[in-house]
């Protein structure tokens, strides 16, 4: 064997190595994807968020209300957001509706997520009205158009 032989298997090795550690990369990094999904915490604690708990708002201007699954392929809807039309969709929106101006809203609490950039703050809330089971979130950024 000559020093050519010797540096293509060599080569060869190390292509080997490099392809056994993407695979087992890729393997990690996919059983991972829960790791990625948003982390909250509760934040009814902080100051800005006792003071807007202790008020009910009216809507000043018509919302969507969106049903959100984080995992699209259950079909099942685990929470509710408001937002300003013309909202968004995607795989993870399973219902769309209209929450008309005038709708009253009350402040039940505050998650901040922990694991987002940047960090955001979506507040708990009860719709007067509105009988579903799921909690009902509104990032506390609408809370001026209120």
């Amino acid at each position: 064997m000559d020093i050519r032989d010797g540096l293509r298997v060599a080569l060869l090795q190390g292509r080997q190595v490099k392809t056994i550690f993407l695979c087992i990369a890729m393997v990690v990094g996919l059983g991972g994807c829960d790791l990625l999904a948003a982390r909250y915490v509760d934040a009814s604690a902080d100051d800005v968020v006792r003071e807007i708990a202790s008020t009910s708002r009216t809507t000043k201007a018509d919302l969507l209300l969106l049903g959100i699954d984080s995992y699209p392929s259950k079909k099942k809807i685990e929470n509710y957001v408001l937002v300003q039309p013309p909202g968004f969709d995607g795989p993870e929106v399973l219902s769309k509706s209209l929450l008309p101006k005038g709708a009253r809203l009350h402040f039940m609490g505050a998650q901040r997520c922990v694991n987002c950039y940047p960090q955001n703050l979506r507040i708990s809330i009860k719709v007067d009205g509105l009988s579903v089971t799921q909690p009902v979130y509104i990032d506390i950024s609408l809370m001026e158009s209120l």
